[in-house]
């Protein structure tokens, strides 16, 4: 395990998005070129003027960057524990943007808490986009005792509808008095994130104001569907029972109530609940519930019950009629291969005299590239270049290196990333 260090997180315009390069090597050529990336995303032009600049987040890094969670049902976000190790006061939260990669239905929102966590509680919750910043709360869960140093697959109280295509935000929280949440995160040049301006949460809120942008998304967090593929049908079983279940409303926000046993209750109001399991009694109370599902609406509490119906008697069975001949099998048709997408790139060019060109690497994982470091592809003396036939439904992050007269390469930028259409 390497030691951790300190990588700051930069607060940028939301219209900064060409890579930086500075670039030393000394005079003549004779030592290699280090160029450092201020910013690295792809698109548009460096800030000038009155342009916002960057604003510091310390960072502590964690050279696990390799453990993947379950790609099945993945939806939205990232399975991949990231490099930067975050957090965030209790009471502020932090929305980290996505765009589905698919069209589905979440009923999960799987978040790596990171080992050092001491975190009691952990609010998470899911936005649809505003404009580039969140908007409205499409739903939050609470966790109770969140394990660290491990992937937390948090059933959904409701479940979330997402559109290839269309950006969402995956907000996290530590509540006031719960400790102090860590989670894993790109140390710079990534995504946007926002946090809120408010600092003294207890649940996420229903309308989202923004305190601070950073570019630190993927956050290692992602919204999945945990119905397994269907299986081949068997045959019919003798009938049984059926089991309905139903939510019946015990008490209206403020009051108590009592329920037989452990059962499951939710508190809320329309599409918007949480639940939690209760022996005997509680309130029907944000602070019962530990958050406050919607807020400025009037909830109420809901118990979970089930009634039994009797089995209807079985149907004869029909009198098997003639097989038909078999008509012979068409010839499969070859599946269509995904149209190939271009991605342009830009960066400013580098003001030492000793540098005479760039390479550029690429690959679908943040740090490793599909071109070995020396063999990236050579770009000469421009700071443009557009890469062709990449996959679509795949996020691509890009980094530059700089070459001097010797030969000489430096390190990566920081990486841009772009997920394409």
């Amino acid at each position: 395990m390497q030691p951790d260090f300190i990588h700051r997180k930069a607060l940028l315009s939301a219209l900064i998005s060409t890579v930086f390069l500075t670039a030393c090597g000394g005079g003549g050529g004779s030592g290699a070129a280090d160029p450092t990336a201020e910013a690295a995303t792809v698109g548009n032009s460096a800030p000038t003027g009155d342009q916002a600049q960057p604003t510091a987040k310390a960072l502590a890094y964690s050279s696990t960057t390799t453990a993947t969670a379950s790609t099945t049902g993945l939806l939205l976000g990232s399975n991949v524990v990231q490099s930067g190790v975050d957090k965030n006061p209790a009471g502020m939260a932090e929305a980290f943007q996505f765009a589905a990669g698919t069209t589905g239905t979440a009923d999960t929102l799987n978040v790596y808490i990171d080992a050092g966590s001491t975190a009691t509680r952990a609010v998470v919750g899911i936005y649809e986009d505003a404009a580039g910043a969140p908007g409205r709360l499409l739903t939050s869960v609470v966790s109770d005792s969140p394990k660290a140093g491990a992937w937390n697959a948090i059933r959904l109280t409701t479940a979330v509808n997402v559109v290839a295509g269309s950006r969402y935000w995956i907000a996290v929280l530590a509540p006031v008095g719960y400790g102090t949440l860590q989670f894993r995160d790109v140390a710079s040049g990534g995504g946007a994130t926002v946090t809120t301006l408010a600092t003294n949460l207890t649940s996420l809120p229903g309308s989202w104001t923004v305190g601070a942008t950073y570019f630190n998304s993927p956050v290692s967090a992602y919204l999945s569907n945990s119905a397994a593929p269907s299986p081949a049908p068997a045959p019919a079983p003798a009938p049984t029972s059926a089991t309905t279940t139903t939510w019946t409303q015990i008490a209206v926000e403020g009051q108590s109530f009592t329920v037989s046993g452990t059962a499951t209750v939710r508190y809320g109001a329309g599409t918007s609940w949480v639940s939690k399991s209760v022996t005997s009694s509680g309130k029907c109370s944000n602070r019962f519930f530990g958050t406050d599902p919607l807020p400025g609406t009037k909830k109420v509490c809901q118990v979970l019950t089930s009634t039994s119906a009797p089995a209807p008697a079985p149907a004869p069975a029909p009198a098997p009629a003639p097989a038909p001949a078999p008509a012979p099998a068409p010839a499969p048709a070859p599946a269509p291969a995904p149209a190939p997408a271009p991605v342009s790139l830009a960066w400013a060019a580098s003001t030492a005299p000793s540098v005479s060109g760039y390479r550029l690497y690429y690959g679908t994982a943040s740090g490793t590239y599909l071109q070995s470091k020396g063999s990236g592809i050579a770009t000469g003396n421009t700071t443009t270049y557009t890469v062709n036939n990449l996959t679509s439904n795949n996020l691509y992050y890009f980094a530059v290196t700089a070459i001097d007269a010797n030969g000489n390469e430096s390190a990566y930028s920081n990486e841009a990333s772009k997920l394409i259409p």
